[in-house]
């Protein structure tokens, strides 16, 4: 893993579109033993995301799952390393060390959510992975970008309760 932060961005792509939910309305909501036990915490669509590179040495709480529609990414845990094509997703589990980023001749164009909550491992499992295999097959769906544009729209009106769960 790579960290030359200064030939890396993390975020602030034109054309970008991006929520994060502050990190206490995050827990506030899941202490809270909400209806739902699944909360898209951080959403986004990163259009040509040249540069883009994320690390985390201590991964992230939440299931983060990556589709790229564009371009070419890849990923990094432990030893092991994928290359991320159009078409294809990756799925980090929380808690798993790792680095992603976009290919330096053909960024990619990402869709992103942050999953938080008691049913991320179900979300795992029915997604078929795991640590060893973070990679899956969505394609090119069309039914695809419309859940992570309603998770951005909808974000983005705020984080009351009657908002997160409307």
């Amino acid at each position: 893993m790579n960290n030359d932060d200064a030939l890396h961005v993390r975020e602030g792509f034109p054309g970008q579109r991006s929520v994060v939910l502050p990190r206490p309305v995050v827990a506030d909501w899941l202490e809270d033993d909400p209806l739902l036990a699944l909360l898209p915490s951080d959403v986004g669509f990163y259009p040509q995301a040249q540069s883009h590179y994320v690390e985390r040495p201590e991964g992230t709480p939440q299931l983060v799952l990556i589709h790229c529609l564009q371009g070419e990414g890849w990923l990094e845990m432990g030893t092991s390393r994928w290359r991320v094509q159009p078409g294809q997703a990756i799925a980090i589990l929380p808690g798993e060390a790792h680095a992603y980023g976009a290919s330096a001749d053909k960024p990619w164009t990402i869709y992103w959510v942050h999953m938080a909550g008691a049913q991320v491992g179900r979300v795992a499992r029915l997604l078929g992975v795991d640590a060893g295999k973070p990679l899956i097959n969505p394609g090119f769906d069309p039914a695809l970008p419309p859940p992570y544009e309603a998770m951005i729209s909808q974000l983005a009106r705020g984080y009351a309760s009657s908002i997160l769960l409307d």
